[in-house]
């Protein structure tokens, strides 16, 4: 822990600085140079920051080859519990829309070392004025798998916990997944309430995620856990693509309360070795494993 809040510290005297030193990061480390196009890392590598121009929007931080934590340009903390390979808590502390969140999520696999659940609480902080009392959520999502071993839905199971009242799950969403090859193509979301016998009402609203022209180098969230990749986009789902193996030049997201679908396109650059280092108007800083 100690370790952690010093990276953390670290990380936020970086934010206030501008990139003279951007070719080190906080170990020593000599990072490739996303000014210059030919710049790259041999051999195996992690994500290090995600800047915009020579900003630092994201600082990740590792033991070793571990991912720990990720502190973002707004103070937002992210912490990664390891054990070996797996995750198994990760805690959030930051932004969810205009309210300030405190976020615990815990993983449970499987004999094969699969996800299976997440369990979670979910702590919303009103910062309106005047203030809303602080209200406590419980969520719980169940992963499940296609016969190619990809992540084909997950249900999220939500309630709110009212202290001295029984607890219920009273709200889903469902995520169905679609891909071709290694990358995600489609994600529709499904909304609605949950029975009073538990099982799943009729779908009130739909949200749909498309991730299209694919180009064939490496996303720089290959790098990362696979499992902290399903958190950053369990907080924000236009973030699909991170579970992709390469790189989308258009998202496009429609649905029941977007009468207008909103596009989103990009073209990216990369290093020598295939690795994207710009794209959605972010340079990719990777350091050496």
């Amino acid at each position: 822990m100690k370790k952690i809040l010093y990276l953390i510290t670290t990380s936020l005297v970086v934010f206030t600085l501008f990139s003279c030193k951007r070719n080190i990061d906080d170990n020593g480390d000599v990072l490739n140079d996303y000014q210059t196009p030919l710049a790259g890392i041999n051999g195996p590598r992690a994500l290090a920051k995600e800047n915009i121009n020579d900003l630092v929007m994201l600082h990740y931080l590792y033991n070793g080859a571990k991912l720990e934590a990720t502190v973002a340009s707004d103070g937002a903390l992210t912490e990664i519990m390891n054990n070996g390979n797996l995750i198994y808590q990760i805690k959030y502390n930051g932004k969810l829309a205009t309210d300030s969140a405190e976020v615990v999520q815990y993983y449970t696999y499987n004999t094969n070392e699969k996800l299976t659940e997440i369990a979670e609480t979910q702590r919303i902080i009103s910062l309106a004025t005047p203030a809303v009392a602080t209200k406590k959520y419980k969520h719980k999502y169940v992963l499940t798998y296609n016969t190619a071993d990809k992540l084909s839905n997950i249900v999220k199971h939500s309630g709110l916990d009212v202290p001295g009242s029984a607890f219920n799950f009273t709200d889903y969403e469902k995520y169905n997944f679609t891909y071709t090859g290694e990358n995600l193509t489609g994600l529709t979301i499904d909304r609605g309430q949950i029975t009073s016998t538990g099982t799943l009402g009729p779908s009130q609203n739909q949200t749909i995620y498309s991730y299209q022209n694919y180009d064939t180098k490496f996303s720089p969230y290959t790098t990362l856990n696979w499992g902290y990749n399903l958190h950053y986009m369990l907080r924000d789902q236009v973030y699909g693509f991170h579970l992709s193996a390469n790189n989308p030049g258009k998202v496009i997201v429609s649905g029941t309360t977007i009468p207008t679908p909103v596009n989103y396109t990009s073209t990216f650059s990369y290093d020598l070795q295939n690795y994207a280092i710009t794209g959605f108007g972010y340079n990719f800083i990777y350091k050496p494993l």
